[in-house]
């Protein structure tokens, strides 16, 4: 028991010197009122690391029963084409359903070519509809018409300087047209997180959520939430509401230790997504083999040990997960024979650590997004939370924790009540009911 305490002492004591914050028990207020902060200056058009983009897209829908459209997810390294149809009952069946990895995600496309081959994805159902809503997970700007403007592709898509500044939407139809088809196309885009959102809010209406908010945790991250035209100054609408999709993954007041600034070095997208390298799927990996070779060169682990974690070239975010399942894993990185037992207890340590601060700072964003809707005030009608994205779902007890931080921050302290919710698919099914409706 001493040797056990001493250990997770000593990694205590190396987060303290090297400034990595991971319990945020006595600052989390004041995250949360910069977070709100940032927020309002997005949507009046402020200088904000949160872009809180205009969806264009209104909450309280009727979806169009049995009328089929084409449907693609864009997101991380896949991207997933069908058809959706929807019934009287809130339940969508998807046919032709295919996954795939996504173009120009492996290697370097042109802008021409990654339109070609998002054509021959669909090319085998572009007969069943001339509605196409089409979720495209990276920072976009929504225009009125529906088709959404690349502002920057995170998650180090390869193809992604070449679609910057261009709309996907106007893009496909172009080459749709280029191919010869003669029937007009309606191309509707929109996020990710709002098509989590609209995925919820069909399938709550049963259960009479006050209102709903959309969470994305996976290779990257993002949430959005309704917000009344009245509040974004940055429009000259006024009447009704929107969803607004916050881009919170470049929020930039956490504290950031050298380690994420390190990695953020190493990135394509240097000096953005800020928040999103510190937890998302697509960086976690890396941040934690920043942190485990300092640790090695502070001598925290054995020398044998230390030798082998330095010349470690790459750690993913699943192995994390894997190790955290089972440390003896002998195909894990981590796991492997020549890591000793007592140096694997002390790797334990340290990435439990910067997965509980993934948790706080999760914890605190959706807190903010919550709390900025002003509902949730009635435990009949709690707000719903969609959360979407593979890590969330597939991180070892991060759903759990997460929820319980979140009950601590909003329902002990401060009588906000909410429920989250998980539906499969989600993306498509809010791409489908976009398409549809708008």
């Amino acid at each position: 028991m001493k040797k056990e305490k001493s250990n997770k002492q000593k990694i205590l004591n190396f987060f303290k010197k090297n400034k990595i914050q991971w319990n945020f028990s006595d600052s989390y207020k004041d995250y949360i009122k910069a977070f709100i902060q940032e927020m309002n200056w997005g949507l009046a058009g402020k200088e904000s690391s949160l872009a809180m983009l205009p969806s264009y897209i209104k909450p309280g829908f009727k979806v169009p029963i049995k009328e089929k459209t084409i449907v693609l997810d864009a997101g991380g390294t896949n991207i997933r084409t069908a058809l959706i149809s929807f019934n009287n009952k809130g339940g969508h069946k998807l046919h032709y359903y295919k996954k795939t990895l996504l173009p120009g995600a492996a290697k370097e496309i042109s802008k021409n070519k990654f339109f070609e081959e998002i054509y021959k994805l669909i090319e085998p159902i572009i007969d069943k509809s001339n509605k196409i809503g089409f979720c495209f997970s990276y920072p976009m700007e929504k225009t009125k018409d529906c088709d959404g403007r690349v502002l920057a592709m995170s998650k180090e898509m390869q193809s992604g300087r070449h679609l910057i500044g261009q709309k996907i939407g106007e893009n496909l139809k172009k080459t749709l047209k280029a191919k010869g088809l003669k029937k007009k196309f309606k191309v509707v885009l929109l996020n990710d997180t709002v098509a989590t959102l609209l995925a919820g809010n069909l399938i709550g209406q049963v259960r009479r959520y006050k209102n709903y908010a959309g969470v994305i945790w996976g290779t990257g991250i993002n949430a959005c939430y309704i917000e009344k035209n009245e509040n974004i100054k940055k429009i000259k609408q006024k009447i009704g509401s929107q969803i607004i999709n916050t881009e919170f993954g470049n929020f930039d007041k956490f504290q950031k230790s050298k380690f994420d600034k390190a990695l953020d070095k190493k990135t394509q997208n240097q000096g953005f997504q800020h928040f999103e390298k510190m937890v998302a799927g697509a960086y976690f990996g890396s941040l934690c083999l920043e942190v485990l070779k300092q640790a090695a060169k502070e001598n925290v682990f054995s020398k044998k040990t230390a030798v082998y974690v330095i010349a470690l070239n790459e750690l993913l975010t699943k192995d994390v997960n894997n190790f955290i399942i089972n440390p003896f894993e002998p195909n894990n990185p981590l796991g492997q024979k020549s890591v000793k037992k007592t140096d694997k207890e002390t790797i334990f340590y340290i990435l439990s650590l910067l997965i509980e601060r993934s948790i706080w700072l999760m914890a605190i964003s959706i807190a903010s997004v919550v709390l900025k809707t002003g509902d949730g005030l009635n435990p009949l009608h709690p707000l719903c939370i969609n959360l979407d994205g593979y890590t969330v779902h597939a991180m070892k007890g991060l759903k759990g924790r997460l929820e319980n931080r979140l009950y601590k921050l909003l329902t002990k302290k401060r009588d906000i009540y909410f429920e989250i919710i998980q539906i499969d698919h989600s993306p498509l099914i809010g791409a489908g009911i976009a398409g549809l409706v708008n």
